[in-house]
């Protein structure tokens, strides 16, 4: 009776840890999902060009990007208004087709810099990395030296 009731309880005990779930993974610092670069607005943080890290002047013109699931985009530069078609996949790989501005007003100085450094930047961004914190957009997959990075405006 004894053996009965030890292989019994081995049989539940084995039996209950195939029932468990298993848990969820974590999901990793790094997402380059479409559906977490929608539906948001990016503020501009800095950009690096060269190694060398721009910050945008406090000013107020806020510089942002917001991108659709529709592969449009919109922002504001400090400078005008753009807009444009953009497409993506969740592997990382963005593509700007095209950066147009919307309001072509003339520049405020000290904004046309700015104006440009991220109509030129967008069009030459091949990745994009989204952490908990930031978007990066990249030239390249590991480049750092020439990349527009951005924060969440509501985190």
């Amino acid at each position: 009776m004894k053996y009965f009731i030890a292989g019994f309880g081995l049989i539940l005990l084995v039996l209950a840890s195939c029932q468990k779930e298993r848990p969820e993974a974590i999901s990793p610092a790094i997402s380059t999902k479409i559906s977490d670069l929608v539906d948001q607005t990016w503020v501009l943080e800095h950009h690096n060009f060269n190694g060398i890290e721009n910050i945008p002047p406090q000013d107020n013109y806020v510089k942002y990007l917001e991108f659709s699931s529709d592969s449009t985009f919109v922002g504001y530069t400090g400078c005008n208004l753009i807009h444009g078609i953009y497409h993506a996949n969740d592997s990382g790989e963005i593509f700007f087709f095209s950066v147009l501005n919307v309001t072509g007003a003339p520049c405020p100085p000290g904004t046309d810099e700015w104006h440009d450094i991220i109509s030129n930047q967008l069009l030459a961004t091949h990745r994009f990395k989204i952490t908990p914190t930031r978007l990066e957009l990249n030239a390249g997959l590991n480049d750092t030296i020439d990349m527009l990075r951005f924060i969440p405006r509501n985190p």
